[in-house]
C-alpha cells in the first residue's frame, strides 16, 4: 500500500447536505506540518452514523492509551465533562412505523450556535435501560443540588 499522508484536523469550517440530501459534506481545515488547507469531504447520508460511532470508538481507544501512560488523567473516572457531548434535547420520531424499534433524535450542542442531531434506533429493552438510567441521573442531579 502506498504511503498515506498525515494531516492534523484543525477545524470543521463548513458542512451541509449535498446531492438532494443523499449525502452530507464537511469542509475540514487540515494542517500538513507546513501549511493549512481546506478540504471538502462527501459522505453518503446513511453512513453518517457509522462515522460518528467510529470516531467515538477511536476517541475511547485514544483516551485509554493516554490513561495507561498518565493514570492521573483517570482520577475522576473514565470520562469527564470535558469528554462528553452536551445533550440539549431529545425528540421521538413519530413518523417511523417499524413496530420493533423507536427512533429518537438526540440533539447535542456542537458549539455556541450550532446543534448536532444524532438518530438512535432503540428496541424496547434499550428504551427501558434508557429510562432507568435517566431516572438514576435525575436523582443524582437532584441530590447534588441539595448539597
Amino acid at each position: 500500500m502506498a504511503d498515506v499522508p498525515n494531516f492534523e484536523i484543525r477545524g470543521m469550517v463548513d458542512g451541509g447536505a449535498a446531492s438532494n440530501g443523499r449525502s452530507v459534506f464537511i469542509t475540514l481545515r487540515l494542517w500538513d506540518g507546513q501549511k493549512e488547507q481546506d478540504v471538502r469531504l462527501f459522505l453518503p447520508q446513511d453512513r453518517v452514523g457509522t462515522l460518528i460511532a467510529g470516531l467515538t470508538t477511536f476517541g475511547g481507544i485514544a483516551r485509554d492509551a493516554r490513561v495507561k501512560t498518565s493514570p492521573d488523567e483517570d482520577q475522576d473516572g473514565a470520562y469527564t465533562k470535558a469528554h462528553a457531548l452536551n445533550l440539549v434535547d431529545v425528540f421521538l420520531d413519530k413518523s417511523v412505523t417499524d413496530a420493533s424499534r423507536a427512533v429518537l433524535t438526540l440533539q447535542f450542542a456542537a458549539d455556541e450556535d450550532r446543534k448536532l442531531n444524532v438518530l438512535a434506533a432503540a428496541d424496547s429493552e434499550a428504551l427501558l435501560k434508557l429510562g432507568k438510567s435517566s431516572v438514576a441521573a435525575m436523582k443524582m442531579l437532584q441530590a447534588a443540588e441539595q448539597t
